[in-house]
């Protein structure tokens, strides 16, 4: 995705150490332009301060998948 960004930028969360380590690598140059960031985190964790975004994707999140999200997010 990084390499179809035409402004802006991405920012990933993955609860995986191994993953973010991953896509770190593979987008090192992209990361090095402040244009990604990654974080590992877990989505009920992650804390995104003030920042905002425009469009959000989500690829195989299990927390979805499971069918109870509120548990996850922590909204029950």
């Amino acid at each position: 995705m990084c390499q179809r960004l035409a402004g802006g930028s991405i920012t990933a969360i993955d609860r995986s150490a191994t993953m973010i380590t991953a896509a770190s690598k593979r987008n090192a140059e992209h990361v090095a332009a402040n244009t990604a960031t990654f974080q590992a985190v877990a989505l009920r964790d992650a804390d995104f301060g003030k920042q905002r975004f425009d469009k959000i994707l989500a690829v195989h999140v299990g927390v979805f998948l499971r069918g109870r999200p509120d548990r996850e997010l922590g909204t029950t």
